[in-house]
């Protein structure tokens, strides 16, 4: 029973936590606490050795220049030093030197069983090492494994859920990437409230537009509006002003504070720490960039069309075809030569076309 409860709270930390980290930094998140939960100590040195690397230049003869390049074998070298387990990996390539050879030159090591007996941490470090290229993959591989596939491609994302969860003292704080609006998600949300599009303000900061801002936020927290601030990077000193307005205005519970922004290291602490983050941009992968957009679809929206059985099959095509344009954005010019964000206004715009 308290396993059961500790693997419910590992998931739950993960899946809040990671709505407000970027795509690039999930995977660390995830191995970081697949660290602490299989391993359960801190690793000191192996950790660090394994996050930043080794050296590039060894400091003895290579004794197996057949099996390991110099650099490979430098960084064994420096896995000897906090990981004395590793030399096993030495012994065992000595003896037998094909299946190393294998590990080293194949397509895809994180799919083959790994040479000799060893730890966790002791094959992830080796990989590092020795297959640097694929150490993603088979980091993934053993994370999925060892907490669920869910902490690899991530949970169906619900801003409704989100929502739920806020308060009238908290902001909702979007953090972008380039080219995100997360605008159409807080009106499509207002839809699903059945709220009223007059009762949500939308004001852009920079170029003075501070005072007006300060105006609507007096104003709405009495009236119970939404108040949406864009950009809100652009003037960091005003939120100081709007985080002291949400701890001492008496507030509707109707009213909420949302803000959009890049990240920006001017952001109010207590505001950071008492707000919901949510990071604005396409999930990594097909499969997840699908699971997103289809839980975001009103299930309404298809069966009250007169043609659904068409309009399903059609809308479930684009959506796949914007998944894989937003995907091979990734691969920089060999993706696209003129770089394009795909965003979901494209989406939306695309199936209002389609439907006409």
């Amino acid at each position: 029973r308290a396993q059961d409860i500790a693997d419910g709270f590992t998931k739950l930390l993960f899946a809040k936590a990671s709505a407000g980290i970027f795509e690039k930094d999930k995977l660390l998140f995830a191995l970081l606490i697949y660290f602490r939960a299989t391993l359960g100590e801190d690793l000191g040195p192996a950790r660090a050795l394994f996050l930043a690397g080794s050296k590039t230049l060894p400091d003895s003869p290579n004794p197996l220049s057949k099996v390991f390049s110099d650099k490979q074998w430098a960084g064994l070298e420096d896995l000897f030093k906090v990981l004395p387990n590793t030399e096993t990996a030495l012994n065992h390539a000595k003896s037998q030197p094909g299946l190393w050879t294998a590990l080293i030159a194949g397509i895809a090591p994180e799919t083959q069983n790994f040479p000799c007996e060893l730890g966790e941490l002791e094959q992830l470090c080796i990989m590092r090492v020795l297959r640097p290229d694929r150490l993603i993959a088979f980091a993934q591989r053993k994370i999925e494994a060892a907490l669920g596939k869910e902490f690899v491609e991530g949970t169906p994302f619900s801003l409704e859920a989100a929502f739920a969860e806020t308060r009238p003292n908290s902001a909702i704080i979007f953090l972008l990437s380039p080219g995100a609006d997360p605008l159409s998600d807080v009106f499509r949300l207002a839809n699903v409230l059945a709220r009223q599009a007059k009762t949500i303000d939308v004001l852009a900061l920079g170029q003075g537009q501070e005072e007006a801002a300060q105006s609507a936020l007096e104003s709405a927290t009495q009236k119970g509006k939404w108040v949406v601030l864009q950009n809100a990077h652009l003037a960091p000193k005003f939120l100081h002003r709007a985080d002291r307005l949400l701890e001492e205005a008496t507030l509707s519970a109707d009213f909420r504070l949302w803000i959009t922004s890049m990240p920006c290291d001017q952001f109010p602490v207590t505001m950071l720490q008492s707000g919901l983050k949510l990071t604005c941009e396409p999930p990594a992968g097909v499969r997840a960039n699908l699971t997103r957009n289809l839980s975001a679809v009103n299930a309404k929206h298809f069966e009250s069309h007169p043609k659904a059985t068409e309009w399903k099959r059609l809308y479930f095509g684009l959506m796949v075809f914007h998944a894989v344009a937003q995907e091979r954005r990734r691969f920089g010019s060999l993706g696209w030569n003129v770089p394009y964000e795909f965003s979901v206004t494209d989406l939306t715009i695309s199936a209002a076309q389609l439907n006409s």
